[in-house]
């Protein structure tokens, strides 16, 4: 029984992702500029990465209010 347990452990903890293949998997996602777009499945997890300066955080909230749109 203690076998069975062990193995069925040792499956689960192979199957875990690391920190590092997680950190290599987002920056790939994050280096789409589409991925790092505001409401996208992924921008918070980019901002982590890529985070935004206030300059560019004040244009996003500009063009998303349609300020400065001709």
């Amino acid at each position: 029984m203690k076998t069975i347990a062990l193995l069925a452990f040792a499956v689960l903890l192979a199957g875990c992702q690391t920190q590092g293949d997680r950190m290599a998997q987002l920056q790939q996602i994050c280096a789409d500029p589409g991925n790092r777009a505001a409401g996208s499945f992924y921008y918070q997890e980019c901002q982590s990465l890529y985070p935004l300066t206030a300059q560019q955080r004040q244009q996003g909230e500009a063009l998303a209010r349609g300020v400065g749109a001709e």
